[in-house]
């Protein structure tokens, strides 16, 4: 770890700089995390199974077997 990793005051690793902000929870997403995008909207990781299933949920008909 070079030196410009380091916080000159804790000594510790800095944060990464946030580059988005994810658009279900709105948790940070910083430079070098992985997010996901769908149609220009930005998912954190945490988020991405509850959005896809609000994305099927909206998107999807209901049926009920024989009535078609």
């Amino acid at each position: 770890m070079g030196n410009a990793d380091i916080d000159r005051f804790s000594g510790e690793a800095a944060e990464a700089p946030v580059s988005s902000y994810c658009w279900y929870c709105g948790a940070e997403i910083r430079l070098g995390e992985r997010y996901f995008l769908h149609e220009e909207v930005r998912v954190c990781a945490d988020c991405v199974k509850d959005y896809a299933y609000s994305v099927f949920e909206r998107d999807a008909r209901i049926k009920t077997a024989g009535e078609e």
